[in-house]
């Protein structure tokens, strides 16, 4: 141990301030909502409520996480100068983090200060483009995806629905499951295919779509989600994903779903019937050609953001290690 420091037990530098709190179920987490919630998931923010009376009382920093299993161990703690080299070495890591934060952030609404600026808001159409329904910009039927089963034989990789109910499409999001047969090629995940959310419990999200970014052979799409093959010569890509997800359409899906024990669902028909505006194919194209260059942007700051994290992580282990 490095000279001045001590070792203290957890127990004896950190308060248990659990108690009294509240417990909010995970069925109860919200989308979007005035506090976010921290549980023990994989994500920093697994939900959100609106109820102020759930928040924890604790003050602030907390340790979420094992509290029973941290109890166990020793905290070694630097002098008091240290300490306070070490925060600021660790404030000047977290500003940079910040700071690029909040670019990702701003990205997030450029798009669509982008398609405002083009084609107005498309609830009232203020310039009179085109309205067509969704079945006029399909090049086939919409389909369903395949049910897996419990008693299935065939072992696949089938997306889940968290792969189109984010901000993007989660190539990540599948997990591996059995059917009853091999899944037929139209029901694995092509990028030339529109995914839509059919059901959910949370209304917000039904209806949900958004196309793969990359082809996945391997993966089939479940029954959850409906497929839209589109017309290229009619609707370009990154418009449809963009006007789906639009209040616009966001208003007719959630007026069209019909609920079944607690799940929000849609189906085919209500999706054909869904009316946008859809401006000439040469302004939806320079639409696009702007919105990937903005991806392209956010994609580096992501880059940036996730090399910063680690950065961080690593001065972290290293100034409570003594080595920094």
């Amino acid at each position: 141990m490095k000279a001045g420091w001590i070792k203290l037990s957890f127990v004896d530098a950190i308060a248990d301030e659990s108690g009294g709190n509240i417990k909010t179920p995970q069925s109860e987490f919200l989308p979007y909502g005035r506090f976010a919630v921290v549980d023990q998931g994989k994500n920093l923010i697994s939900g959100h409520i609106d109820n102020e009376s759930h928040l924890c009382k604790a003050s602030l920093p907390v340790i979420d996480r094992h509290f029973k299993y941290l109890k166990r161990s020793d905290v070694l703690l630097p002098p008091p100068e240290e300490q306070k080299r070490i925060t600021e070495i660790l404030d000047c890591a977290e500003e940079l983090r910040s700071k690029r934060r909040e670019a990702i952030a701003q990205l997030n609404t450029l798009n669509q200060a982008i398609f405002l600026e083009m084609f107005g808001d498309p609830v009232t159409n203020p310039k009179g483009w085109w309205l067509l329904y969704f079945n006029d910009l399909l090049s086939m039927p919409l389909r369903n995806g395949l049910s897996p089963s419990t008693t299935g034989k065939v072992t696949s990789k089938v997306l889940t629905l968290s792969a189109i109910t984010g901000n993007a499409f989660d190539e990540n999001a599948w997990k591996t499951s059995t059917f009853q047969s091999v899944p037929p090629i139209n029901q694995r995940v092509d990028q030339s295919d529109f995914l839509i959310c059919r059901g959910n419990g949370n209304i917000q999200l039904v209806g949900k779509g958004y196309f793969p970014t990359q082809q996945m052979p391997e993966v089939t799409f479940p029954d959850t989600m409906i497929a839209a093959r589109i017309l290229p010569e009619v609707i370009e890509r990154q418009f449809l994903q963009h006007i789906w997800n639009s209040s616009a359409v966001r208003r007719q899906l959630e007026t069209l779903a019909r609920t079944t024990n607690g799940t929000f669902k849609v189906n085919q028909t209500m999706l054909e019937g869904v009316l946008f505006v859809v401006p000439p194919l040469s302004l939806q194209s320079e639409f696009a050609h702007r919105a990937e260059a903005v991806e392209k942007l956010k994609a580096a700051h992501c880059a940036s953001l996730s090399e910063l994290d680690a950065l961080f992580a690593s001065l972290q282990h290293r100034a409570f290690r003594g080595e920094l």
